[in-house]
């Protein structure tokens, strides 16, 4: 359940901090007052897509923060999903928005983007503009279904889309190999063609590293011999500069001190070693250099060997183990292609074996779905009619077909809708009535309620297009609703609002040269005055205000 919110510097909002309560929470103000920034700042704050335009003019940074007390199930898959133990029944979430990024945290753990949706999937539901496109969109409607059915089928549905991997890669093994006698001719050719490439290049592990190497000396042989020519005079030569001559002198001279002190013996001992060491390098690099010289022969052996090498890596691996790896594939298919009717057999055995395990799990899948449906729609009617609707039909109408194979069955759903007497049966994307489609949708979320375990349920603009007595069976409808689960409705009807156990009144204000959104909960006082305003009274007369008085105990005598 929803217990506070907390927003800052976001749009018209400066501060607001409100507490919300178990049942029917409403939300009312006049149009522009802001109350869909304060049912949208909760969908922030659980992931929605943020535009930092919204940061209030002025400030470097806008805050959300929700608390929601949890139950000790929904604390386990909290845990479970952000891999970090939720001790405490209260749940904080915040998200701050800033120039640049956003951050989030539950209880103080940054999380991702994609936490934050999982989380909102296991704390509340939103419905509003764009969950009525997803209710109306046919290709929700089997996965729709699917949740009314519940836990059996989602159990199915886990074996069906192994079932399905496994037909998919059966199909595909057996397509490649099932091909026209010339195509298949031709890819013989070519894999005994590469085959036969890679064989005669007689590759070895780690040769291309070896003939890099030995290419990259050769190629750079009078750079390198000109190198160790200077070096070379540079420990020894005919002038007294080299390092041999000055080590030599520094010898003697501390040589002829340690006469008068024994205690630069050490150092002498230093110097001779180091002048051992120089003569040593001197004469292996005169060595070297003796010993180099350039193979005409052997270096264009190493580049052409080393191009081979370059080419067959580019054709078939990015190193010799993966183009030897290629070379054992050819071999396996050109063994198996000796005798290739036997193994295409063999692979049309094991795709009609695939394809048998499929069909039974989709036919059990069907079988659930087809029960559900008739109980769907049959409590789908009854809510319908409790809405106001004169002569509500509706339908779940399931194809079914092997043309439909995916990793939820082979089944396909639409809902069909016929919400008026004498009215035929139509898709229900084609209900063009905005009242009609509120009602159904409180119906739908009605009859889910019982299989969604959710504690928080938030409505925006479900009572579009909805007035009269149908404004009070969507009002005794979310009554009914709240008993079970915490309801955050807005809504400009009154029939609607009367049934508040929590009023909350949204206004506009300006101070300082500045627009502020607050929200104040409102006394049962202040909310027969706010069922005034609503029911279109210019001021709130006697007579408005004793109008209120009725509908608000109307309202309480119908749940």
């Amino acid at each position: 359940m929803l217990t506070n919110l907390y927003v800052k510097n976001l749009a018209l909002i400066e501060e607001v901090d409100v507490d919300f309560e178990p049942g029917l929470n409403i939300l009312t103000g006049e149009t522009g007052a802001g109350k869909s920034i304060i049912i949208g700042s909760i969908g922030l704050a659980l992931g929605a897509k943020a535009d930092l335009g919204m940061i209030r003019q002025g400030a470097d940074s806008g805050l959300i923060r929700l608390a929601f007390s949890v139950s000790e199930s929904d604390r386990k898959r909290l845990s479970e999903l952000l891999e970090e133990d939720i001790d405490d029944d209260t749940v904080v979430i915040s998200r701050k928005l800033s120039q640049g990024k956003s951050t989030a945290k539950v209880n103080g753990l940054t999380v991702s983007a994609r936490q934050l949706k999982e989380i909102a999937g296991i704390l509340f539901d939103l419905y509003g503009q764009r969950e009525h496109q997803d209710l109306i969109s046919k290709k929700n409607h089997l996965d729709l279904l699917d949740d009314y059915a519940g836990e059996p089928l989602f159990s199915l549905k886990k074996e069906i889309a192994e079932a399905y991997t496994a037909y998919r890669s059966a199909s595909k093994a057996y397509t490649e190999e099932n091909k026209d006698e010339s195509v298949q001719n031709k890819e013989i050719e070519l894999a005994e063609f590469e085959y036969r490439e890679i064989e005669e290049a007689s590759l070895k592990p780690g040769e291309d590293e070896e003939l890099e190497r030995i290419f990259h000396k050769m190629e750079n042989v009078q750079k390198i011999a000109e190198s160790v020519s200077r070096a070379l005079a540079a420990l020894s030569s005919d002038d007294d500069g080299c390092a041999l001559s000055l080590i030599g002198a520094a010898t003697r001279e501390v040589k002829a001190a340690q006469s008068f002190d024994e205690a630069l013996a050490s150092h002498v001992e230093n110097l001779l070693s180091a002048e051992d060491l120089l003569h040593d390098a001197a004469r292996g690099l005169s060595d070297y250099l003796d010993a180099a010289e350039f193979d005409e022969a052997l270096y264009n052996e190493t580049k052409e060997r080393l191009n081979l090498v370059n080419k067959l890596k580019s054709k078939y691996g990015d190193s010799i183990e993966a183009v030897l790896a290629y070379m054992d594939e050819l071999a396996d298919k050109l063994e198996r292609w000796k005798d290739h009717d036997a193994y295409v057999l063999r692979l049309e055995k094991e795709l009609e074996k695939r394809k048998a395990a499929l069909t039974a799990l989709c036919r059990k899948a069907h079988e659930i779905r087809t029960d559900a449906a008739k109980h769907f729609e049959a409590v789908m009617k009854e809510t319908l009619l409790s809405l106001s609707f004169l002569d509500a039909s509706f339908e779940v109408r399931i194809t079914s077909g092997e043309d439909l194979f995916s990793q939820s069955g082979y089944d396909d759903a639409e809902f069909w809708i016929s919400a008026n007497p004498g009215e035929l049966l139509r898709p229900l994307q084609n209900v063009a009535s905005g009242g009609e489609l509120s009602r159904i949708m409180l119906a739908f979320k009605t009859v889910m309620a019982g299989k969604e375990d959710l504690d928080t349920m938030i409505f925006d603009e479900i009572d579009a297009g909805i007035s009269g007595i149908a404004a009070w069976q969507v009002s005794e409808k979310l009554g009914a609703l709240s008993k079970a689960h915490q309801i955050i409705c807005i809504t400009h009807l009154a029939q609607i609002a009367a049934m508040a156990d929590a009023h909350y009144g949204i206004v506009k204000e300006a101070s300082d040269g500045r627009t502020h959104t607050k929200i104040t909960r409102l006394s049962e006082e202040e909310g027969i005055w706010e069922l005034a305003r609503l029911l279109g009274s210019g001021s709130l007369s006697d007579a408005a205000i004793e109008n209120a008085k009725e509908m608000r105990r109307n309202a309480k005598e119908r749940v």
